[in-house]
């Protein structure tokens, strides 16, 4: 996986007032710490922050995390955690882990789909299990997504994560038995459907009876 660079700034303030500070010129404060760091209160614009939150393959990049004003200070990173605002979901705060390019760590990436389904073709209907798998590698060989072929996928079939070849620079740590995608009949979804209606029409009936009895009662 590619690496992009985020520029940040020491974060001289503290506390809630200096935090709102920040925001008010655009930027996210957070804070670096991991491996061989002590912890240091930074902060990084707004702009470039979202830009990385809204693309999935970015979220999970090893970013170039470059402090401008501590000597030009370079750190490999990843994006550990973000808070957001409530009500208009903007990142208010970001954790940024320094990491150790030696050694190996987890990581969830993107499955991206790929070929078409001799099953869809077929009039199956291709179902998406997971749209993240987790694998076990060094940081600079994080992928930025993992591919599965699904063009020999017919109707009843299914691609399990064991089925997925092992790569040289990364593995897969996510259970073997998991199902990544399937084809299934469209009969299937249809009883799924009539099931989920049954269930519903049900729970009206019963709500109904609860009611008229709770009405007999209070007369």
């Amino acid at each position: 996986m590619s690496e992009i660079k985020l520029e940040a700034i020491v974060r001289e303030t503290r506390g809630k007032g200096g935090a709102r500070s920040l925001r008010r010129e655009g930027y996210v404060p957070g804070v670096l710490y991991g491996y061989k760091t002590d912890n240091l209160s930074l902060a990084v614009k707004q702009s470039d922050l979202i830009k990385i939150l809204h693309d999935p393959k970015k979220r999970r990049m090893v970013l170039e995390l470059v402090i401008k004003d501590n000597g030009g200070t370079s750190k490999k990173v990843i994006i550990k955690e973000i808070q957001n605002d409530i009500i208009r979901h903007l990142p208010i705060h970001v954790d940024f882990y320094a990491l150790d390019e030696t050694r190996k760590m987890r990581v969830e990436v993107p499955v991206t789909l790929v070929g078409e389904s001799i099953g869809v073709k077929n009039g199956g209907i291709l179902h998406l299990h997971i749209d993240e798998i987790e694998i076990k590698c060094l940081p600079h060989d994080i992928p930025e997504e993992v591919t599965v072929d699904v063009s020999q996928l017919d109707v009843g079939d299914a691609i399990f994560v064991k089925d997925l070849e092992a790569q040289v620079k990364y593995e897969f740590v996510e259970d073997p038995n998991q199902i990544i995608v399937s084809v299934e009949h469209p009969a299937a979804e249809v009883e799924v459907a009539e099931v989920e209606e049954e269930g519903m029409e049900e729970e009206e009936a019963a709500a109904e009876t609860a009611e008229k009895v709770e009405e007999s009662e209070k007369e």
